[in-house]
């Protein structure tokens, strides 16, 4: 067995090499010493596996091609079946390999002439890879759960090679979370690390995913791991980005704002702090406190905004934050854009790992619609905007009977609330506004965010004026409405200049004093 394990380390080396020999591993011009692949490439050197570039370099970072992969992919299925590689290059250089990829079903077709010369994708690569590998010699040491990798969509004809490579330990991600990054490109150093586990099994790792939704936090540092980067934000009605934040770990936040005004570009710094107001200990915080601070960044200027943070999904490679303005006066964002429930977005990786739901009724916040594909991005919830199962949104098929474009626009993103009543092939077949016999459905947040889309409620706290929840409900027009006063707050009291009343269907009412009476706004 040591002789057969010797041979396929040496004739593998004629695989990769993808230049002349090269000095050992640590003889490397370019490799520094504390490289996390020095492990690997020192096996792979001192055994034969992989060369250099010439010149005393490794070139770690570059990436490989096509041609180079599927050359790496059938010797490693000669090397691993047959215990000795024989192939030899052809005209063109890859004829042989190429060919012997295909009759091996490593490749359904020969790769074409730019798949052949363009840096190969990370996916791509590893599932040439684990077919490559005889089923026999597949052996699994660590449990991965299906879903458990968050950027590999279950749909993707890769997903079950990759999650294979996985649990034989040959593949450990790139984060905590085993993030596979299936569309960027692999580097040599990569490669080296994943072929020296191919062959020795004693490289392999065993391990485990940390998390399984990224977004199911319960703590400050799990919500600070989310905000981490930059998010974009869209005034109502505009896909155009028309401010940009970006929060560190460590507390800070850098906010770049175009004034609609005269597309003048304000940029500004300043500290946010996670807090609780109605989530439970146990619970992620819910508020989210933005402070600009003074040129040196030491001492607090002004207010960038209090918010409530009333949802979190994922939703079609993006997270969205939908949040609620709740500091009296005004935010950036409200003064540039006179909007007081803005909706944040960060581009991501991360997938959906969820289903759709079949034959069922439910109730989902919508998050965005494709009226040409006919999809909407549902996120399931329970009455009240508590969050079900996984925060995401998928993607759900709109049934040929349901007219989707007799659905309101302004009503089908951001997070609005819909019931929803999907066939057994999980189409939609029903969208209608909520209606709630139950007084508790309806939230006090969620009567308060959508009293904030209202035009003169937004001017009237743009003046200064407050939200007070007055605690009680009223039933208009046969639906249990949540009362809610504006005014102004004067810490020790509160006094009550005008009163709304939100109904589950979305519709506002005000009250008029002379009448006694209300009036849809």
């Amino acid at each position: 067995m040591k002789k057969r394990i010797s041979v396929l380390m040496l004739t593998l080396a004629l695989c990769l090499s993808l230049g002349v020999p090269a000095l050992a591993a640590g003889g490397f011009r370019d490799v520094d010493q504390n490289a996390w692949y020095l492990k690997y490439l020192d096996t792979a050197v001192s055994s034969g596996l992989i060369n250099g570039r010439g010149d005393g370099r490794f070139s770690p970072d570059d990436d490989i091609t096509g041609a180079e992969a599927v050359k790496l992919a059938a010797c490693i299925s000669q090397l691993l079946s047959d215990g000795s590689v024989t192939l030899t290059s052809g005209s063109p250089w890859y004829a042989s390999y190429m060919e012997y990829a295909v009759k091996k079903g490593i490749l359904a077709s020969a790769l074409d002439q730019h798949a052949l010369s363009a840096p190969i994708m990370r996916a791509e690569l590893m599932d040439m890879v684990c077919r490559a590998i005889p089923e026999a010699q597949r052996t699994e040491i660590n449990s991965i759960p299906d879903g458990s990798i968050l950027d590999i969509s279950p749909s993707a004809s890769y997903r079950d090679n990759i999650y294979t490579l996985y649990r034989m330990g040959i593949v450990t991600g790139s984060d905590k979370r085993g993030s596979c990054l299936p569309e960027k490109c692999i580097s040599r150093a990569e490669v080296a690390a994943l072929v020296a586990r191919v062959v020795d099994r004693n490289l392999r790792v065993a391990f485990q995913l940390e998390v399984s939704d990224p977004l199911d936090v319960t703590d400050e540092a799990g919500l600070s791991e989310i905000l981490e980067g930059e998010w974009s934000y869209c005034p109502p009605n505009s896909e155009v980005p028309g401010a940009y934040i970006s929060f560190s770990r460590d507390g800070n936040f850098h906010m770049r704002v175009m004034d609609p005004k005269n597309n003048a570009i304000w940029e500004n710094v300043g500290v946010y702090q996670l807090e609780r107001w109605y989530a439970m200990e146990n619970e992620a915080p819910d508020i989210l406190t933005l402070t600009f601070t003074d040129a040196n960044g030491s001492e607090p200027a002004s207010s960038a905004g209090d918010y409530m943070i009333i949802e979190r999904t994922l939703c079609d490679g993006e997270i969205i934050l939908s949040l609620l303005q709740i500091n009296n006066g005004d935010s950036m964002l409200s003064v540039c854009f006179d909007d007081w429930a803005p909706i944040l977005r960060r581009h991501t990786n991360w997938k959906p790992q969820g289903e759709p739901r079949k034959a069922e009724a439910f109730c989902a916040s919508v998050w965005k619609v494709d009226h040409a594909a006919r999809q909407v991005w549902l996120d399931d919830i329970e009455p009240g905007i508590r969050n079900i199962g996984r925060y995401e949104a998928l993607p759900y098929q709109v049934a040929p009977q349901l007219d989707l474009h007799s659905l309101p626009d302004w009503l089908m993103s951001g997070g609005t609330i819909w019931s929803v009543r999907t066939d057994a092939m999980g189409q939609i077949v029903e969208m209608i506004p909520p209606t709630h016999e139950n007084e508790d459905v309806l939230s006090e947040e969620e009567a308060a965010e959508l009293l904030s889309e209202v035009y003169e409620v937004q001017q009237y706290l743009a003046l200064g004026m407050s939200m007070l929840f007055v605690g009680e409900r009223q039933n208009i027009d046969g639906e249990t409405c949540v009362l809610i006063a504006l005014g102004t707050d004067h810490e020790e009291y509160f006094v009550r200049e005008l009163y709304y009343a939100v109904a589950p269907s979305g519709t506002i009412y005000t009250y008029d004093l002379f009448t006694d009476s209300w009036n849809v706004v």
